[in-house]
This record gives structure tokens, sequence and C-alpha cells, in this order.
């Protein structure tokens, strides 16, 4: 089986620092990671509500024009379209141009499915190749799966993605969702594999999937020290040195180190993210990672007291993040936990 690595630092790892990366670090970073051999780039997202110019947040492909290597590349550079995130519609996209982007990740939730093949037929009409992302694939039953891959067969766009948005998947999951995709979708379509760090599992999985004999391209997300929200991403360092080691050595792990020790090790002072014991909780319960840093930013619960909030949260609500809700259930548990009355009484003696 073949493999790419696809680089998503500048755009999940923008999570981290609210994409302000700046103008230098940003066609640095793309720079060093096609110079490294990184054969898929993303640049960031575009969006309906870009930023300045030292912001990986695009109004379109002809902002990030000027940020990529001046030479002829030998990697593919691309961008994300996120559905229900401030998207750039595709009426707004124009048509993909020679040196630029020449892809288009488009990621969706469950309800916006339909509209999702709408939008990535219209995509690929304006000549870029699309990567279609469902976002947690893992929450999918097998039926609801395969009407999907079958609709991707019709689409035939570049990459069809595996999505562990929560980083709740243990290796036999990954494995069996994997057949069942690959079984059943075009042998001519990429099968991509984005996981999360919450487990400590995403190097695992990666290599559970690269152990796999099956004829298809596969594709695999990382960043640089694994930079992303919560508990991050697959460390691009690690990947990339295990590929040059155990399948092909064919990637410059240096430029990925230049990378980190340039603009990510800066950050790292300043920022926070990978495996952590509430990141964890929030995995091994099903719940979005924004439950856990909602309730780290409290500095008043225990593990044993997070966990018990996790649990309360209904599980038809666990996947999308509603803040609503956990505040109520953070001031009913303090409520629960807080009883003075004995203090009172003893002082009032």
């Amino acid at each position: 089986m073949g493999v790419q690595i696809l680089d998503c630092t500048l755009r999940d790892g923008g999570y981290v620092n609210n994409w302000e990366f700046g103008r230098h670090a940003i066609a640095s970073i793309l720079d060093k990671l096609e110079a490294g051999g990184v054969e898929i780039v993303e640049c960031g997202f575009l969006t309906s509500r870009p930023r300045d110019e030292d912001c990986s947040l695009y109004g379109g492909p002809e902002a990030i024009l000027p940020l990529l290597p001046q030479r002829e590349p030998r990697a593919m550079f691309v961008a994300m379209i996120a559905m229900g995130e401030k998207e750039l519609s595709p009426q707004q996209l124009p048509p993909c141009r020679p040196g630029g982007i020449s892809g288009v990740r488009l990621t969706f939730r469950r309800e916006d499915a339909e509209r999702a093949f709408c939008w990535a037929a219209a995509i690929l009409d304006k000549g870029y190749q699309v990567f279609f992302q469902p976002v947690g694939t893992a929450f999918y039953s097998d039926m609801e799966l395969l009407r999907l891959v079958e609709r991707v067969n019709r689409l035939r766009p570049f990459a069809f993605y595996m999505v562990d948005t929560l980083g709740s998947m243990y290796p036999g999951q990954v494995t069996r969702q994997f057949h069942l995709i690959h079984e059943n979708m075009d042998p001519a379509i990429r099968l991509g594999f984005h996981g999360h760090n919450n487990l400590q599992l995403a190097f695992s999985n990666a290599q559970v999937l690269l152990g796999i004999q099956a004829k298809r391209q596969l594709i695999l997300d990382s960043s640089v020290y694994g930079m992303g929200r919560g508990a991050g991403n697959l460390p691009t360092e690690l990947i990339t040195r295990y590929i040059n080691q155990n399948i092909q050595s064919r990637y410059n792990v240096g430029m990925v180190m230049d990378i980190y020790d340039e603009y990510i090790a800066p950050l790292r002072r300043e920022y926070q993210w990978g495996y952590s014991m509430a990141y964890h909780l929030a995995a091994s319960h099903a719940c979005h990672p924004n439950y856990a840093a909602y309730l780290i930013n409290k500095q008043t619960l225990t593990m044993q007291d997070m966990e018990s909030i996790l649990r309360a949260i209904p599980q038809g609500q666990r996947v999308e993040f509603d803040k609503a809700l956990v505040r109520r259930l953070y001031a009913r548990h303090q409520s629960r936990q807080i009883d003075d009355t004995r203090a009172v009484e003893e002082l009032a003696g």
C-alpha cells in the first residue's frame, strides 16, 4: 500500500495560536515541508472571515499564492473549507490555476452531508482535487458509512477520510473501519486517516494502517510536534522517520526539526497542547475535547470530579460541544460538592 503524508500544522495547529503564525513563518513552514519531501501540505483555512496576512486564514486561493515556494513544486498544496465554520462557498472559489493550491479539503457534519456532496461536485467543477472528510466517522453505523461510500464512488473525489474527531478510536476500530471502506470504495480513491492523540494512539493507529496489505493509496495527516487543538495530532517528525526506517527512505526529517526549532518551540513555551489526563477522559467518554478544555479552565476540579461531569453529559450531546450544557452541569456539581452546613453550625456554636 502506498502512503502519502499530509501535514496540517498551519491549519489544525492554528487552533492553538489562533492561526497567528506570521507571514514569514507561514511561507517558511510551507517551503521546509515541501523541501523535506512531505507530499501534501495544508496551508490553512479558506474562510469568509479571513484575517490579516500573518494568519493562516484566507479569503481565497489568491491569498495563498505568494506564500508558496518559488520553484517547481514537488508537493501538492491544499486548504480546508469547514462547513459550518465561516466557510467559503464554492461560488466564491475561483477556478483552479497553475502554481497555486490544487486541492480543497471539505469537512462536514452528518447533518450537512447532502449539501457537502453538492459543494464537492462544484469544487471539482472548478478544477480542484477534493478531499471529502465527514466529521467523526467513528460514530457512523456500518450502513450509514456504506451509503456514504456508495455516493463517494459516484462523486470520485481525490480522497475520502476516516476522521477520529474525538481521538477515541483504538487500533481494532481503525482496522475494522478501514476494511469496511476499502472493500467497498473505488480503488482509485485514496483513503485518508486524521487521528487525534487523546488516548496516545495517533502514532500506533498510523502504524497499524501502514501494516495492512491493501492495494490502495493511504494518506496520513500529521503536524509538526503534533501541534493541534487539545491533545493534538500525529507528529510529522515521528511518522516521517518511521516511514524512512520501515518502508522507504524519502523524507528529510531535518527540515521538520528546523520548523520545530524556529517556529514551534517558541509557541510551545507560550501555549499548551498534547496528551493530558483531561483529554484522555474526554475521549474515553466519547466527548468533544472542548468539554475537557472548559472544565480544565475552571481550575477547581479533580480528575474524578471532571469524569463525573463528563459522565452526566447525555449521549446525544457528547460529540458536539454545548457550552450552556457543560456550564449547567458544572454549576450543579459544584452546588452538590459545596455543603458548608456543618461549618456554619460549628462557627455559630
